[in-house]
């Protein structure tokens, strides 16, 4: 059990008085302490464990503290780079919005992208998958051939 504030208080007025001359005082001393410890359910044993008891704070090394402030340090470096972080997600939310408008927009423009088909406003469907998309380059290719020869 530990010691509260008040029987703390009441034993250091008495613990003193077991310095006395008096045997008579010390033995009336040691009495009362053992009242103040039965009224807090403790005994002498209790009370030695308690006055031997580190608290976390006495047990920190220097070498300890040094290390808390590191530790500290990087707490705030890794507050700064979240901070970073999370302005960088919300500028690319805003890219990706401003994206998705564009292409919103050039579908409005152009036709839609469905299946690797571009399917133009008039109706028309440009195959962009499989033999569509061969066919598709080889017309490329072969434009390019043609109009370098100076046709």
């Amino acid at each position: 059990m530990a010691l509260t504030t008040a029987t703390k208080t009441k034993l250091s007025k008495l613990i003193p008085l077991l310095g006395s001359d008096n045997s008579g005082e010390v033995a009336a001393t040691a009495a009362a302490i053992k009242r103040v410890l039965d009224s807090s359910h403790m005994d002498f044993i209790d009370l030695g464990k308690q006055l031997t008891k580190t608290t976390a704070a006495e047990k920190v090394t220097p070498k300890d503290k040094a290390t808390i402030k590191i530790q500290a340090e990087l707490l705030e470096e890794m507050k700064d780079k979240v901070s970073e972080l999370e302005d960088e997600i919300s500028d690319l939310e805003d890219k990706i919005e401003e994206l998705n408008s564009e292409i919103d927009d050039l579908k409005n423009e152009k036709g839609e992208l469905y299946n690797d088909n571009l399917i133009l406003k008039d109706r028309r469907i440009i195959d962009f998958s499989g033999l569509g998309k061969c066919l598709f380059w080889a017309a490329v290719v072969i434009g390019a051939i043609y109009f370098n020869k100076g046709h």
